[in-house]
């Protein structure tokens, strides 16, 4: 390897001046690579056959300054040491090729190798000198080598080294479905020939090795490398399948031919496809394959075009995306034309009369339409409009253009009286709304994550409080992440639904931080409404509260500080003279685990006693049951107390959401055994409420026409279920 008069200074265990004084000479003739230091396990490796030469530990002298190899091949030829492992043998590897000036990117990927390889050989090498000259073979093994972190599973090698170059005969890793085999040559005129071809190999291993994030899918790959180190030429092919870039799932990313040179890379039928959406790219880029990055200044070209587009391509953005139910055909077509980094685009993006579908809402945008116009250095929104099958358009205006500081936008989205009706269309909280919403956001900054500021008021509808589960389901991270700074309002006619609640509300909730974990925090003051009780309905007594507060990834938390009225009679005496209770009622707590209490004016009945009365108001007398008809009564208000109000919620949910209402419940229990209320808003400020007993011995209907005046007053005209007409006029005062 050149060192020989070097090294048998070592061998004949002369002076340490002498030793100084001939690596001085090497110095000035091979000055080109003999300022590379030892790796620190290298030099303990090889300070015991320092300690054997009679050179003393201290100061770092020539011979520490020497390269890789030369120290490996003397401390391997004279001292018959062989390297332990793959950090080891690489590091001779390495001072091979550094000691034939490579340079650039590969050159710091070889001084990182000794570094980032890790894994036990077997196998022989030999080492043979002629003619001063040494020449080395390598037949080496690993049961498992790990580079950069990445597992490789099994590492097979055969490798010669000499006189006339560097080969590698084989290569070949192998690890479950993964197999990677390769074989390539460099000769002392630095010309290079190489294959490498790559089956099933799990993307997750190279992000480990490239130090950037993790991706699932698989990789085929085929590549042959020609010309020299100075110049050199790669063709191949790279098939990805099943892969997850940026967020974003893709079944299939096909390169076509690659072609890279020194200063450039070609790419001819490259396609990324999802579905039956393929995008399909060709051209070329200034990308140096020695410095493995693109160049500035360089000439672009690329040409990017949809074939077989569809509305489902927005799968890709919308993960909730209901592709059943979305339709219309996507027309896009883009050129990149000029210098890297800063090219000119040219084209468009259209959609017209498209439908969009969002798993968990009922609510369908049709009518989509859609046209980006791509002009240089700028997108503008020409068009981008979407109509509510409930009412209500939502128009975007605005556009996009690349700054020094990348790409930024700069736009707006704008809606009045946009008629929604969803559910759970977070996949986790069960939360639901069917309403009116108007919108007025403006979103500016990077396009990956600008900020979106704003008001969204909710109105005329109802909210359906979330059910916080006990445990969540890791979600993938968002491909777009807004930064969020929102103001969501409740405005006029807004009602907030949970279990037994149903009223009305006012206030504000503040949205911040960013799309995957939002911070929520907010209060709604409830001036009207009702707990509802088997039996019994309570008018709630304004004002009471619903705060919000949501930490993510925090699971949200809702409290309430509700309370509500009525007047119960006792089960014990019942009859025109039996007395009578006004009964409060507090609900306090978490939304999860609320504590309700109770209390009796005039006072005297115990919590549970009012619970009993509750649950069944035409109770037990004195002495019991009174006959077998009384006790199958009782039991069917046991029955319907306790069990029917969780098993129909679901179904008065539901109902309420398919007709339209603003609120359908069931009563239970008491003298009416079953009674149904539903509400539904007409138009403008009119609503109809309409009460029905559904009982055997207790059919009766009552009915209600409510107009909504200004403030919180309203003016109420009805039938009673005894035949009374009444004209009524409500109000909430505040003290």
């Amino acid at each position: 390897f050149g060192l020989a008069p070097a090294c048998s200074v070592l061998d004949e265990k002369a002076s340490y001046s002498y030793a100084e004084e001939r690596c001085g000479e090497f110095k000035s003739k091979n000055s080109r690579y003999t300022n590379v230091l030892l790796n620190k396990k290298f030099k303990r490796s090889i300070r015991p056959a320092w300690r054997e030469a009679g050179i003393p530990e201290g100061e770092p002298s020539c011979t520490e300054q020497l390269s890789f190899v030369d120290n490996a091949a003397y401390t391997m030829y004279n001292k018959e040491k062989k390297p332990k492992d793959a950090a080891e043998l690489l590091a001779i590897a390495r001072g091979i090729a550094l000691s034939l000036g490579v340079e650039g990117a590969p050159r710091q990927i070889l001084l990182q190798l000794p570094e980032r390889v890790q894994g036990r050989l077997t196998g022989e090498i030999r080492i043979s000198r002629e003619n001063g000259a040494y020449s080395g073979q390598a037949e080496l093994t690993s049961p498992r080598i790990s580079v950069w972190g990445a597992e490789l599973g099994r590492a097979e090698l055969s490798a010669s080294a000499g006189p006339e170059g560097y080969a590698v005969h084989s290569l070949k890793l192998e690890d479950g479905e993964m197999l990677v085999v390769g074989n390539g040559s460099l000769d002392t005129g630095g010309r290079l020939k190489a294959d490498l071809e790559g089956y099933n190999v799990d993307l997750k291993r190279i992000p480990q090795a490239l130090e950037v994030s993790s991706a699932p899918g698989s990789a085929d790959f085929s590549f042959t490398a020609s010309g020299t180190l100075e110049s050199p030429e790669v063709e191949g092919s790279v098939l990805i399948s099943d892969a997850e870039f940026a967020g974003l799932k893709l079944e299939r990313i096909a390169t076509g031919r690659m072609l890279f040179r020194e200063d450039s890379v070609e790419v001819r039928e490259g396609s990324i496809a999802t579905g039956q959406n393929v995008v399909r790219i060709s051209g070329s880029a200034p990308f140096s394959i020695r410095e493995l990055a693109f160049r500035d200044g360089g000439p672009v070209s690329l040409e990017a075009r949809l074939v077989n587009p569809d509305m489902d391509l927005l799968s890709l953005v919308i993960p909730r995306l209901d592709v059943e139910r979305s339709s219309g055909d996507v027309e896009a077509g883009i050129t990149v034309e000029g210098t890297w980094p800063v090219p000119q685009l040219r084209g468009q993006v259209r959609v017209a009369d498209g439908q969009l579908a969002i798993t968990g809402m009922s609510t369908l945008f049709r009518n989509v339409r859609v046209d980006l116009d791509l002009q240089g250095t700028r997108v503008a929104i020409r068009e981008f409009r979407m109509d509510s099958s409930d009412g209500g358009t939502l128009v975007v205006e605005g556009g996009a253009g690349l700054e020094p500081e990348g790409w930024q936008v700069d736009a707006s989205a704008k809606a009045r009286g946009l008629g929604l009706k969803l559910r759970n269309v977070s996949g986790v909280y069960d939360e639901s709304y069917s309403g009116k919403v108007d919108v007025d956001l403006r979103m500016a900054g990077p396009v990956r994550s600008p900020l979106i500021s704003g008001e969204v008021t909710a109105r005329n509808g109802t909210v359906g409080l979330p059910v916080i589960p006990e445990e969540r389901e890791e979600r993938r991270k968002p491909v777009w992440n807004p930064r969020l700074s929102l103001a969501l309002r409740a405005g006029e006619g807004l009602r907030v639904r949970g279990p037994r609640l149903n009223a009305g509300v006012e206030g504000n909730v503040a949205v911040s931080r960013d799309l995957e974990n939002p911070s929520v925090a907010g209060r709604l003051v409830v001036r009207s409404g009702y707990l509802l009780f088997p039996g019994s309905r309570f008018r709630v007594v304004p004002p009471g509260t619903i705060d919000f507060s949501w930490d993510s990834p925090n699971p949200p938390a809702v409290t309430l500080d509700i309370r509500a009225e009525t007047t119960l009679a006792s089960a014990v005496g019942v009859g025109p003279g039996g007395p009578s209770y006004k009964i409060e009622a507090a609900l306090r707590g978490s939304l999860q685990e609320p504590q309700l209490t109770f209390q009796s004016s005039p006072p005297g009945l115990e919590t549970q006693q009012i619970m009993n009365l509750l649950a069944q108001r035409a109770g037990v007398g004195p002495g019991g049951f009174s006959g077998g008809a009384q006790l199958q009564r009782e039991m069917a208000q046991l029955f319907t107390a306790s069990v029917a109000p969780g098993m129909l919620q679901p179904v008065e949910e539901a109902l309420a959401d398919v007709f339209g209402l603003e609120e359908l419940a069931f009563g239970f229990g008491g003298p009416e055994m079953l009674n149904l209320s539903l509400t539904r808003r007409l138009f403008g400020g009119l609503s109809l409420t309409i009460w029905r007993g559904l009982g055997e011995a207790a059919e009766w209907s009552e009915w209600k026409l409510t107009y909504d005046l200004k403030g919180r007053t309203r003016v109420s005209y009805g039938e009673s279920r005894f035949g009374d007409r009444i004209l009524g006029l409500e109000s909430t005062f505040r003290f």
